[in-house]
């Protein structure tokens, strides 16, 4: 069972940043690796600063994979819409003979209701992504070495409050948090049972049309919206490291 869990979690590490679904995303992916372990970044941060770049730059990637969730959710969401306006269209075409007017309006009611809500949905999804990289713009800013100014509290002060780049890994984790779990249907985990809510049988009627996408979407979301909790607690954990690191030093 720790081989599979290993397993996945490698599987998500490469995934995260939107690439192709699975194992194929690997390709190109050594970038990331060097760019934190290579001799170019010796220069530019310090041994105890690499863990916390490492931390950053893996939650920019699930924030470039979250961004890539919203759109394959509003594209999947906004087919059904289309479908379902061109077979309303078709339908009235074809429609000849005289119907029961009284069952007609609250069929339509019904149908004028489902489009509401799933372009509401695509419009949230649309929200919620622009909130995704405008604080990833923001979290790649506080990234410049050193970090030690980034995490430290003002001379004399022990560090009690969160620092300004541990308060900016926590509104990122938040923002992705919450697109995630609007793609989940908001039930705000990441088992088989929300991925089974979030893309749940097409005649099924008590599922909600509104928040409907398929299994492949629903799996990808929750294994990024899990790797980008993880990423947030080594993030912060790393910050607080430089903190003491440079208070120690200062001693």
């Amino acid at each position: 069972a720790a081989a599979a869990e290993e397993e996945a979690e490698s599987e998500v590490e490469v995934d995260v940043d939107g690439g192709a679904y699975g194992r194929q995303a690997s390709a190109g992916s050594a970038g990331w690796d060097d760019f934190c372990g290579g001799a170019g970044t010796g220069e530019q941060y310090s041994a105890v600063e690499i863990p916390l770049v490492r931390a950053c730059l893996a939650l920019v990637k699930c924030s470039r994979g979250t961004i890539k969730v919203a759109l394959e959710a509003s594209e999947y969401v906004g087919s059904a819409v289309e479908k379902e306006d061109a077979a309303a269209a078709e339908k009235a075409e074809e429609e000849e003979e005289e119907k029961d007017r009284a069952k007609d309006q609250d069929d339509q009611k019904a149908k004028r209701e489902t489009r509401r809500r799933r372009l509401n949905y695509i419009g949230t999804l649309v929200e919620l992504a622009r909130q995704v990289g405008d604080g990833m713009t923001e979290l790649g800013s506080l990234l410049y070495p050193p970090l030690s100014d980034a995490v430290a509290a003002a001379d004399g002060e022990e560090q009690e409050e969160d620092s300004e780049l541990e308060r900016r890994i926590e509104l990122q984790r938040m923002a992705i948090v919450a697109l995630h779990d609007c793609v989940l249907g908001g039930n705000g985990g990441d088992g088989e049972e929300d991925e089974k809510k979030a893309a749940g049988d097409d005649n099924d009627d008590t599922n909600e049309a509104a928040v409907k996408v398929s299994k492949e979407i629903a799996s990808h979301s929750s294994k990024i919206r899990s790797a980008a909790e993880k990423r947030a607690t080594e993030a912060r954990t790393a910050a607080r490291e430089i903190a003491r690191s440079s208070r120690r030093g200062k001693q």
